[in-house]
């Protein structure tokens, strides 16, 4: 199988600022790779262009075999709900449930209509769908829980387990362990290893730690 995430020079920027340049990067099916580097090197950005929420600006990007460049929006709209992303600063609505929260993870799948039933009156399937979800990542306690409450390693889990409801075809994640205590992040980084090895889906991970990066990657 080839690649399904593929990089050839590519540069890209941000209002105006370049922030990638030659970048070569081929990751298949099953393969994890971490992104290492100090803040600011441009992790989040190639991130960012393997989510296709950032555009090349010279070179190819071709993401789940779809050229970025000349790509129409609602192609891309398209692509997005295939890739899970979890975000540094986890990106949930605090004043929502955690059932709301993965919920939301497929609302790029649906029409208005859809989401909007899917956030209020969500049916059975979807909340035994939620709750084995939360119940693989340990926190299965939590369904119901206000997402303000949650500790950052819960928060964390949280947005995982979003990210997996949308049932994609690639996980990405940035920094996923900083706002998780050192005890807690090799669990975390174990069990997001775990489960996109069980599901057969490349990872891509930004990490600052490189002793954790060479023990997961």
């Amino acid at each position: 199988m080839g690649a399904l995430l593929e990089l050839r020079d590519l540069a890209a920027s941000q209002e105006g600022f370049p922030v990638l340049r030659g970048i070569d990067l081929s990751i298949g099916a099953h393969e994890r790779v971490a992104l290492l580097g100090p803040s600011g090197a441009g992790k989040t950005s190639l991130l960012r262009v393997l989510g296709a929420t950032l555009l090349p600006s010279a070179g190819s990007a071709s993401i789940l075999g779809t050229e970025l460049t000349g790509a129409r929006e609602a192609t891309l709209r398209g692509l997005r709900s295939r890739i899970g992303f979890v975000h540094q600063d986890h990106a949930l609505v605090p004043n929502l449930r955690v059932l709301q929260n993965v919920l939301a993870g497929r609302l790029g799948q649906q029409g208005w209509a859809g989401a909007l039933r899917s956030l209020l009156w969500p049916s059975r399937e979807q909340k035994l769908e939620v709750l084995g979800l939360l119940e693989e990542l340990g926190i299965g306690d939590k369904l119901f829980e206000r997402t303000e409450v949650l500790s950052g390693g819960e928060a964390q889990r949280v947005a995982l387990a979003r990210a997996l409801y949308q049932r994609p075809a690639v996980l990405l994640a940035d920094e996923p362990i900083a706002a998780v205590d050192p005890a807690r992040s090799r669990a975390l980084l174990e069990l997001m290893t775990q489960v996109a090895q069980t599901r057969g889906l490349p990872l891509v991970v930004s990490l600052h730690q490189a002793e954790l990066a060479q023990e997961f990657f």
